[in-house]
């Protein structure tokens, strides 16, 4: 089993808010697999610069959910935020 705090900054234990969103307890920071995902469905709605926004966004070491929140205020067009935002069920 893997130690739950290899996935922190260091210094930081899991679910410890990073100072951009408040996480719920014990939230995880995002994976790989998390900026996979993500990539996969900005790509649907901003082409090619995915891959490039989630880098420069992901430098900050967020979970998944400031990972999305992050991603969402990026995008500059209110109906592109909106659409995606729904898609990665943060807004309803």
């Amino acid at each position: 089993m893997s130690d739950p705090s290899s996935n922190s900054p260091k210094g930081q234990k899991p679910g410890e808010s990073t100072g951009f969103f408040r996480p719920l307890a014990g939230e995880p920071y995002a994976t790989p697999a998390d900026r996979e995902e993500l990539i996969g469905i900005l790509t649907r709605h901003v082409g090619s610069i995915a891959r490039v926004m989630v880098e420069r966004i992901d430098v900050r070491r967020l979970t998944r959910n400031d990972l999305f929140m992050a991603a969402a205020q990026a995008l500059e067009d209110d109906s592109t935020r909106e659409q995606f935002m729904k898609e990665m069920g943060l807004y309803r």
